[in-house]
C-alpha cells in the first residue's frame, strides 16, 4: 500500500487516532469481552466505601520461580479516570523491586503508519465487499441508529470487517462514560519503567490476526451483541470498574463469563480471545519462572485480569502445573515482599 494510500486511510478514519496515538490495541480487547457479554451484578460496595475515588485493591498475585524468577502479576483493565489510578503500597513495592516488566503489548513497536497499514490489512472487508450486505437486516438496523449518535460514518463503516466496528463503539462507549482508554495498569507502569526491560507477551499485529480470523459469523455475532447491550455498556462499565477496584474476582468472573456459560455461540469468541491467549501467554511466563540466569530477581507483570481469573486462567493454569501461586490480599505484607527494599533499575534483558 503507498504511503498516499495510507494518509487517505487515516484521514478516512480520523476517529481512530486516540487509538492511534495510544498505540495500545490489547486495551480494547478486555471491553469487548467483558463490555459486551457481562450481566448485571452487585457492586461491591462494602470494600469501594474504604476506598478514595482513586484508590485500588485489584487482583494481585505473587508467583514464586522453580528456579528462575518469581513473579509479581496485577490484573489490569484498560480503563482509567483522567488523573489515572492509585495503587496499593504492595503493588508500588513490588514494581519498585522489578529489574524488568512484562506487559502484553509494547506500545511503541509500530509506528502510525505502520499501524493504519494494519488497520487496513486486517479491519478492512476485501474489495467488494461491504458490511451492510454482510449483516443480517435487524444488525444493519440497530447499527443505523446507533451511528445517528456516533462520530463514525456509515460510508467508512461499510467497509470495516464486524470486529473492528466493535471495538471501535466500545471505545466511543468508553469516551462518553469520561473515562480514558489508556491510563490503565499497563500504561502506568510502562511510563514508570526507567531503565527495566519491557517485555511483551503479544505483538499488535498477533492480536489483530486473531481477530480478523474469527469465523465471521463469530464476528457478526459479537457485533449484535454489543449493539443490543449499547444502553447498558456505561453501567456495565461501572459494574466493571467497581469489580475490579474492589479486587472482587468472583464478581469479575461472572461479569466475563457469564454469556459463555449461557450462550454456546459464543464459545469461538472466547477459545479465540481467551483461553488460547491465555495458555501462549502463560507458556512464556513460565519460560521466565524456570530461567535459571534470572535465579533470585523479580519481574513484575501486568495482563488484563480477564486472562488471570477462573479454571482455564493463567492463575490457575500455573497452580496446575504446581507453582506456588499466593494471592495478595488488602494490605498484607507478606514475607517475600520487602516493603522496604532499595529500588534496582539496573537493567535485565529478558527474551521469553
Amino acid at each position: 500500500m503507498s504511503f498516499q494510500a495510507t494518509r487517505q486511510l487515516k484521514h478516512r478514519w480520523n476517529w481512530i487516532k486516540t487509538v492511534q496515538l495510544s498505540g495500545r490495541w490489547s486495551l480494547l480487547i478486555l471491553c469487548v469481552v467483558t463490555l459486551c457479554h457481562c450481566a448485571s451484578l452487585r457492586n461491591p460496595q462494602n470494600i469501594l466505601n474504604d476506598l478514595g475515588p482513586r484508590e485500588t485493591r485489584p487482583l494481585f498475585w505473587h508467583v514464586e520461580g522453580h528456579e528462575g524468577t518469581d513473579l509479581y502479576i496485577i490484573g489490569s483493565i484498560p480503563l482509567a479516570p483522567r488523573k489515572g489510578w492509585e495503587y496499593p503500597a504492595q503493588v508500588e513495592a513490588a514494581f519498585k523491586q522489578a529489574q524488568a516488566l512484562v506487559v502484553e503489548v509494547d506500545p511503541n513497536e509500530l509506528s502510525q503508519p505502520l499501524l493504519a497499514q494494519m488497520i487496513q490489512v486486517y479491519g478492512q472487508l476485501p474489495p467488494g465487499q461491504y458490511l451492510r450486505n454482510l449483516l443480517e437486516p435487524q444488525t444493519w438496523s440497530l447499527l443505523a441508529s446507533e451511528l445517528k449518535e456516533s462520530r463514525l460514518r456509515v460510508s467508512a463503516v461499510n467497509r470495516m470487517r464486524p470486529w473492528l466496528l466493535s471495538e471501535l463503539l466500545v471505545l466511543e462507549q468508553i469516551r462518553k462514560s469520561g473515562y480514558l482508554a489508556q491510563g490503565g495498569a499497563e500504561s502506568y507502569f510502562i511510563a514508570r519503567a526507567g531503565q527495566r526491560s519491557i517485555v511483551p507477551l503479544e505483538s499488535i499485529q498477533m492480536q489483530m490476526a486473531s481477530l480478523a480470523n474469527l469465523p465471521l459469523h463469530t464476528q457478526q455475532l459479537a457485533l449484535l451483541d454489543t449493539l443490543r447491550r449499547s444502553q447498558k455498556v456505561p453501567s456495565e462499565m461501572q459494574e466493571l470498574v467497581n469489580a475490579w477496584r474492589a479486587g472482587d474476582e468472583k464478581g469479575l468472573e461472572q461479569l466475563t463469563f457469564q454469556t459463555l456459560d449461557h450462550d454456546e455461540a459464543f464459545v469461538p469468541f472466547f477459545e479465540t480471545m481467551v483461553f488460547q491467549r491465555n495458555n501462549r501467554m502463560q507458556a512464556q511466563l513460565e519460560v521466565l519462572l524456570n530461567a535459571k540466569q534470572h535465579s533470585g530477581e523479580s519481574v513484575f507483570v501486568s495482563i488484563d485480569v480477564a486472562h488471570l481469573i477462573g479454571k482455564r486462567g493463567i492463575c490457575q493454569g500455573l497452580r496446575k502445573k504446581g507453582y506456588q501461586v499466593t494471592q495478595i490480599h488488602g494490605d498484607e505484607w507478606p514475607s517475600f515482599l520487602a516493603a522496604a527494599a532499595p529500588v534496582k533499575e539496573s537493567p535485565l534483558g529478558i527474551h521469553p
